[in-house]
C-alpha cells in the first residue's frame, strides 16, 4: 500500500531538483560581461523568475580558457566586473537587476548538460499537482497567463511580414526566456545507494580513498543582504534559507564541528548604509562540535538588510577553517547567496587564491533564486575555486543542494558481509531511484510546450507577430521541435542510467560475501530516501519582491532619520 501511495503521488514531485551538478557543471563556461543595469524596477512572474535576466553569448566562452589570457587581462576583466556592480546611486537590489527580455538572449543549447543547466524562464508554466483542487488549479493557471502576457507585452521588436529566419529565432528565444521550464538533471546511480568494499577502501564512483572517522569541519555562509527579503511561496528567501540550514544540520554527523558566518546583516541596502553593511561579515556562531539548536538560535536574530560581500566571505571562511587542517580532516565551506558581489571585492580572485594556497577545503556556492547573469558569475567563482556550484529556485531545491554538505561530511562506516539481503536492498533502491527519476522528468517538456504555444497565440493576438501564416507556423514548428528534441535527449540520458545501474548491480552480485559498508540512497526524488524533498516552493511574484524591498528600504531610511 505504501509503495502504491507514493506511485500515485509521484507526479507531484518537483521537476527542478538538481543533481550531479558538481560533475556536470565543472566545464560550464563563465560569463565575462558587464551587467546592463536598469534604473527602474522590473516587473515579472515568480519569485524565482528573474533567473533569466540576461545570458551568456558565444563570444563570452573564450573567458573560461584560463591559459589564453595574460595576468594583466585577467585583472582588467575583474576590475570591469567590480565596476559593474558598483554603479553610483544604485541600491543593492537595483544592482542585481539586468536588461530582461530585450537583452542579448543566447540560442538554446540542446545537449543534455545545456538543457538541465539552463536557467528557468522568468514565467515558466505551472505544473499541476494532485494536491491542487480544481478551482485552485484554475486560479494558478489564470495568474500565470496574466503574468506571461505582461512579459510578452514588454517585447520591443515585433516580427514583421518580411521577418528572416534569424528574426524568428530571436523572437522564439524571447518567448523561451519567458516560458522556459526548469529541467532537473537525472540523478547519478550513486544516489540510489551503493557499498564500499573493505578490501578496496575506495569510493566506487569517485575513486577517492576512504578514511574512517575523519574530523569534519563545516562553515556555512549565509547572504543577509536586502534582496533576501524577496518572497517565494509566501516566505522570505531569508526564512527559507534558515529552515533549509536547520534541516541540513539534522543530517550531519554528531561529532562534526559546524560554524555559521553571515554577511550584509548590518547597515541597509541603500548607499547610506553600504559602508557599514559591506564591513559586516561576521562568524556569528564559532566552529565547534555540532549544536543545531544553538546555530538555529543564532540564525533567528539575522534579518535581510544590506549588501553582498562574497569575496570577504571566501577569505574569512578559509581563515576560519585552515586552523583545523590535518591529514584526517575534511573542511567544508559553503556559501548561500542570491546575487553577485556588490561590495567591490573580487570573489573570483579570492576563490582562485583558495586553491593556489593548497587548502584542502571542499568549496561550494549555491545561487538562490538568481538570474542568468548572476548564475554565470557565481559559476565562475566556483570554477576558480575548483568547487561545486548549483542554483536553487525554491525551498525544496535549496535544501536538496545543501544536502551535498551532508554527503561530503560522511565519516562513519559500519562493516558487514554483503549478504543476499543487502544485495536485494540495493536492487530495490536502484529500481525505486530509476522509477522516481523517470517520473520527475516526465511532463516537464509538455508543460513548457503548452506554455510556449499560449505565448505564441497571445503574441499574435497583440500583433507582435505578423499575420503572415508562414511566420506563425515556423514559431509553432520550433516549439514542437524543441519539445521532441528535449524528450529524446532526456530519454537517452535516462537509458544510460538504466545501463549503469544494471552493470553496477551485476558487479555487486559477483562479490557477495565480502565485507562492505552500506551507503544509503541519497536521492532527492525517491520518497524512501532520507534526503527526499517533498516541499515545493509555490513562488511569489517579482512585484511582491519589489514591494518587500521598497518597504524594507523605507523602514531602514526612516530608522536612520530617527537616529
Amino acid at each position: 500500500m505504501l509503495q502504491a501511495r507514493f506511485i500515485l503521488t509521484v507526479l507531484d514531485l518537483r521537476h527542478s531538483l538538481t543533481q550531479e551538478v558538481s560533475k556536470m557543471r565543472k566545464k560550464v563556461l563563465a560569463l565575462m560581461m558587464s551587467l546592463v543595469l536598469a534604473t527602474s524596477a522590473l516587473a515579472g512572474c515568480s519569485a524565482g523568475s528573474d533567473k533569466n535576466e540576461s545570458s551568456t553569448s558565444s563570444e563570452t566562452k573564450k573567458s573560461s580558457k584560463k591559459n589564453e589570457t595574460s595576468k594583466a587581462s585577467e585583472e582588467s576583466e575583474s576590475s570591469d566586473k567590480k565596476k559593474s556592480s558598483e554603479k553610483s546611486g544604485l541600491g543593492e537590489e537595483e544592482s542585481q537587476i539586468g536588461k530582461g527580455v530585450n537583452g542579448d538572449i543566447p540560442a538554446p543549447d540542446y545537449s543534455y548538460e545545456g538543457i538541465v543547466n539552463a536557467p528557468v524562464g522568468i514565467c515558466p508554466a505551472p505544473h499541476q499537482q494532485k494536491t491542487y483542487g480544481v478551482q485552485q488549479w484554475v486560479n494558478i493557471k489564470e495568474e500565470w497567463r496574466k503574468n506571461m502576457k505582461a512579459e510578452v507585452d514588454k517585447i520591443e521588436e515585433p516580427l514583421k511580414s518580411n521577418a528572416t529566419d534569424k528574426d524568428i529565432d530571436r523572437f522564439f528565444n524571447q518567448l523561451l526566456y519567458i516560458a522556459q521550464s526548469d529541467y532537473s538533471a537525472i540523478e547519478g546511480i550513486d544516489r540510489f545507494g551503493y557499498v564500499i568494499f573493505k578490501n578496496d577502501m575506495l569510493d566506487p564512483f569517485t575513486n577517492q580513498t576512504i578514511i574512517e572517522n575523519k574530523q569534519i569541519n563545516v562553515e556555512i555562509v549565509l547572504d543577509a543582504s536586502g534582496s533576501m527579503a524577496k518572497q517565494i511561496g509566501g516566505q522570505t528567501m531569508m526564512n527559507i534559507a534558515k529552515s533549509s540550514i536547520s534541516e541540513v544540520l539534522k543530517q550531519l554527523p554528531q561529532n562534526a564541528r559546524v560554524g555559521l558566518r553571515v554577511f550584509g546583516h548590518k547597515g541597509n541596502n541603500t548607499e547610506s548604509g553600504k559602508t557599514e553593511s559591506c564591513a559586516a561579515n561576521e562568524l556569528i556562531y564559532p566552529i565547534e562540535t555540532l549544536n543545531a539548536e544553538g546555530i538555529t538560535q543564532a540564525l533567528a536574530t539575522i534579518e535581510p538588510t544590506g549588501w553582498t560581500s562574497i569575496a570577504d566571505s571566501i577569505k574569512n571562511g578559509v581563515q576560519d577553517l585552515t586552523q583545523f587542517e590535518g591529514e584526517d580532516t575534511v573542511n567544508i565551506l559553503y556559501i548561500i547567496t542570491d546575487g553577485i558581489e556588490t561590495c567591490g571585492g573580487d570573489p573570483v580572485a579570492a576563490a582562485k587564491e583558495l586553491k593556489d594556497q593548497g587548502t584542502n577545503i571542499v568549496f561550494g556556492i549555491i545561487g538562490f533564486n538568481v538570474n542568468a547573469t548572476q548564475d554565470a558569475l557565481l559559476k565562475e567563482i566556483a570554477q576558480a575555486g575548483e568547487g561545486y556550484y548549483a542554483n536553487a529556485s525554491d525551498a525544496g531545491t535549496l535544501t536538496a543542494e545543501l544536502y551535498t554538505i551532508n554527503e561530503a561530511a560522511n565519516n562513519l562506516y559500519n562493516w558487514e558481509p554483503l549478504s543476499q539481503t543487502v544485495y536485494y536492498n540495493k536492487v530495490t533502491g536502484h529500481k525505486n531511484g530509476l522509477f522516481f527519476n523517470k517520473a520527475a522528468i516526465s511532463g516537464t517538456y509538455t508543460d513548457e510546450y503548452s506554455a510556449l504555444n499560449e505565448a505564441i497565440e497571445y503574441a499574435r493576438k497583440k500583433e507582435l507577430i505578423s499575420d503572415n501564416d508562414d511566420i506563425y507556423k515556423k514559431l509553432k514548428e520550433k516549439a514542437t521541435q524543441r519539445r521532441d528534441t528535449i524528450k529524446q535527449v532526456l530519454e537517452e540520458e535516462y537509458a544510460k542510467r538504466e545501463t549503469q545501474s544494471k552493470e553496477y548491480l551485476a558487479s555487486l552480485e559477483s562479490r557477495i560475501g565480502e565485507e562492505v559498508a552500506v551507503m544509503p540512497t541519497t536521492s532527492r526524488v525517491n520518497p524512501f530516501s532520507d534526503y527526499y524533498i517533498s516541499t515545493v516552493g509555490a513562488g511569489g511574484s517579482i512585484e511582491d519582491s519589489q514591494k518587500d524591498g521598497e518597504q524594507l528600504n523605507s523602514q531602514q531610511e526612516e530608522s536612520i532619520k530617527n537616529e
